[in-house]
């Protein structure tokens, strides 16, 4: 955490990787996000890609929307960030995002469908 929150990040890229990596890193600390501008920036500038930088900024996003007890929003990008994942049969952010809106209450039955990876 100190070294992400030291850096300054330069351009639009760096900018929105910078805040998926420290939404990550907050995270995996156990801390909330006190603001989700940065992981909305990068979910807002990784989305369409279809890669997993793409996947993993709408996890985040869902992660932090359920922090702030926004969890209509939390849904709709979890969802978004499981479509992601299943697209590119990416199994372990399927994962997290079904684990996410099943161990959080979000939604009853949060689908698999990974089968035709």
């Amino acid at each position: 955490m100190f070294l992400l929150e030291n850096l300054e990040p330069k351009g639009q890229s760096e900018y929105a990787l910078w805040g998926l990596l420290y939404a990550k890193a907050t995270d995996k600390s156990e801390y909330i996000l006190p603001d989700d501008s940065l992981i909305a920036n990068s979910a807002e500038y990784y989305a369409g890609r279809g890669d997993s930088l793409e996947t993993q900024s709408y996890y985040y996003l869902a992660v932090s929307h359920y922090n702030h007890d926004r969890h209509g929003e939390a849904i709709v990008w979890g969802l978004r960030a499981e479509q992601s994942a299943i697209r590119q049969c990416d199994y372990f952010y399927a994962d997290q995002t079904y684990s996410l809106n099943r161990s959080r209450a979000l939604l009853p039955t949060f689908s698999h469908k990974l089968h035709d990876c």
